[in-house]
């Protein structure tokens, strides 16, 4: 679950940077689901939709999504660029998630920095 916290916790950092202010605290539960298909997987593959500036790899994943679309993927499986190690998944149907229920709750905390860390809950 620490994959989807970091995640989460990129996400939510840019948002406060936006308003300049970097106290806060949010809570999630993760969401656990099964997936339909077979899927591309990025691992072990050098792609610009990888990149961690986010100038860069955004509009690559977005070409990319859009590519595989075309081509019939219903989603795709790629390294976290947020969490070394971490597998992420995207749908690009939501026809392919099955059995949605909820899995491990945390909390987010900005205590004055980007910094984050993350609570169990």
């Amino acid at each position: 679950m620490l994959t989807s916290a970091q995640e989460v916790g990129f996400h939510r950092t840019r948002e406060l940077g936006y308003v300049g202010r970097f106290e806060h605290e949010a809570r999630y539960v993760g969401l656990l689901a099964d997936f339909i298909g077979d899927f591309p997987d990025l691992h072990g593959q050098s792609h610009p939709a990888l990149d961690p500036d986010t100038a860069t790899g955004y509009p690559a994943g977005q070409r990319l999504a859009r590519d595989l679309r075309g081509d019939g993927h219903r989603g795709l499986v790629y390294p976290s660029v947020h969490h070394p190690g971490g597998r992420c998944l995207v749908a690009f149907d939501r026809g392919i998630v099955q059995n949605v229920r909820p899995g491990a709750r945390w909390r987010l905390v900005w205590a004055g920095s980007a910094e984050f860390t993350v609570e169990g809950l």
